[in-house]
């Protein structure tokens, strides 16, 4: 009886550590790391178990024992269906001694790699930690369908990125923690998913989350953002879906989200904070955003500029001028402006919150500066001037169109500015349509 009880505990044991998202291994195909040798093994270094497999179509797996190795992986264009899985994230380090990156996939004229990465740590010194690359063949595919997941990543060097993956397709990134010292920390192209991942990223003008350009259809879900120096996400393609992140770009003229030539970028339930600006909708169109708040420096939480059919809804937008370490002459919860007279975007906030708060020589709730009217719909403006200065101001809807143009289009809602030098507040409520004109 004791003896039995010990079996099942050892297998419970051994369920137990086996990683959540793994499927059983297929013992047949699987080779065994262990850099001690034991008796189970089959190889003591990772790339000598790749080796062993040769070429295959069918499915592969290299199981790593706990370990520190320091050896440079590579999947090459010969090694797609081979899965690397650790037995523990945290006892299981890619560690090169070398410069060099932790782990490269290249691809080569196959269409799907079909390679996954799991519950494994990546140290570099000089180079990324996970390298994903097209091969360079005349007829070589964008590596596509690879996963990564549960991998935490300390890329270090200069410029090196925590995950590289220009010219890739279908990369997932799950439930990673991702750090660089002085690069981008994932660096996408088309049709990536990443979700509950943390990225921090170092460095000058160096990105939490970017691509290449063109890189459509992105998913970011369920992730936290922190880029030092950079911004903290930046879609490099089309059709980008952000949902559920916490962003944060506070390095001076730094933006959470900047949304530049970019079109039908969608971001709900995020949290996104800038130095400069929560958020910047640049000459892309079709943007929307649900129930997300945007918190900013000068500009606050939203520049829109040179762009079409955009929508607030649900959102809190705040210009906040306690992110700076000096207080800039004006602050804005949202500006609104177009490069040029001729270029007529449109924008609707729903139910919105917008705030401008600090103490400055002038605070706006909203600038427009655009030729179409901008549309208010059911939302809350203050802007608060708390400097005691009397030249000091606060407005709650500023406009500084053409004459003939309306700035705004105001249906509901409550518009408010104060300063401490007067009495009181001014408020206004709006119960039916209002429109602003030039000043």
């Amino acid at each position: 009886m004791i003896r039995l009880i010990r079996i099942v505990c050892a297998l419970a044991v051994s369920l137990a550590l086996r990683p959540a998202s793994a499927q059983e291994p297929d013992f047949a195909n699987t080779l065994i790391v262990d850099p001690n040798g034991s008796p189970s093994a089959n190889h003591m270094t990772i790339q000598a178990a790749i080796n062993a497999f040769g070429s295959s179509t069918t499915k592969k797996t290299v199981l790593i024992y706990a370990g520190t190795y320091n050896d440079v992986v590579t999947l090459d264009d010969t090694k797609e269906n081979i899965d690397l899985i650790g037995i523990d994230r945290d006892a299981v380090t890619i560690a090169p001694t070398s410069t060099g990156h932790g782990i490269e996939i290249t691809s080569g004229t196959e269409t799907s790699r079909n390679n996954s990465i799991r519950n494994l740590t990546i140290k570099t010194t000089d180079g990324a930690g996970i390298k994903i690359t097209k091969g360079g063949g005349g007829g070589d595919q964008a590596p596509a369908d690879i996963i990564l997941e549960n991998v935490t990543i300390s890329a270090d060097g200069t410029a090196s990125r925590g995950i590289n993956g220009p010219d890739s397709d279908r990369v997932q990134v799950i439930n990673c923690h991702v750090t660089t010292d002085d690069g981008v920390g994932i660096f996408v192209d088309e049709n990536w998913i990443i979700r509950d991942t943390t990225v921090n990223s170092f460095g000058t003008a160096k990105d939490g989350i970017g691509g290449t350009s063109g890189g459509d259809s992105a998913q970011i879900i369920n992730c936290k953002i922190d880029a030092d120096n950079g911004e903290g996400i930046m879609p490099s393609g089309d059709g980008w879906y952000i949902q559920g992140t916490r962003v944060e770009a506070l390095g001076t003229d730094r933006i959470g989200i900047d949304v530049t030539n970019k079109n039908n970028t969608t971001v709900r339930d995020c949290d996104s904070v800038g130095g400069d600006r929560g958020i910047y909708v640049n000459n892309s169109d079709n943007f929307q955003a649900f129930s997300s708040k945007f918190r900013g420096g000068e500009f606050g939480g939203l520049i829109f500029s040179a762009s079409d059919n955009a929508l607030f809804e649900d959102c809190f937008l705040f210009g906040d001028g306690t992110i700076l370490a000096t207080s800039p002459a004006r602050i804005q919860g949202v500006m609104m402006d177009t490069a040029s007279p001729s270029n007529r975007p449109s924008v609707t906030f729903k139910g919105c919150r917008i705030v401008a708060e600090e103490a400055t020589d002038e605070v706006v709730g909203v600038d427009v500066d655009v030729a179409n009217p901008a549309r208010l719909i059911d939302c809350e403006i203050i802007a608060t001037n708390t400097d005691t200065d009397d030249a000091s101001t606060a407005y709650g809807v500023y406009t500084t169109v053409e004459s003939g143009d309306l700035g705004a289009i105001i249906v509901g809602g409550v518009i408010r500015s104060s300063r401490p030098r007067r009495s009181r507040s001014r408020s206004s409520t709006c119960i039916a349509g209002a429109a602003t004109r030039p000043r």
